[in-house]
């Protein structure tokens, strides 16, 4: 465990990085929502007809990529260690941050 030094300390109060968090969460929650409905139209469209265009096959495939990458950034708040960070909802451990 490393200790921070004073120089690494946020100033942010706790108010500040509850608002930083709660921004990237909603935005991501509406990104979630975005491709969540982007690959349902595509695969009612695959149900109807047994083929799908490239294009909805690579909007398919950016959509499940989003989807991945919008998972992380909902974490990656959480995942931090609680002992080495200031953020206010940091329940991480070492074995999570490497």
């Amino acid at each position: 465990m490393t200790v921070l030094d004073e120089s690494e300390i946020s100033t942010l109060t706790d108010s500040q990085e509850k608002a930083i968090v709660l921004s990237g969460l909603m935005s991501a929650t509406l990104s979630l929502w975005g491709s969540s409905t982007l690959l349902a139209l595509i695969r009612s469209k695959m149900a109807k007809r047994r083929s799908t265009s490239p294009y909805h096959r690579i909007l398919a495939c950016m959509s499940v990529w989003d989807i991945v990458f919008t998972l992380q950034i909902v974490l990656q708040p959480f995942l931090v260690p609680r002992a080495t960070s200031q953020q206010v909802w940091a329940a991480g451990n070492d074995a999570s941050c490497s």
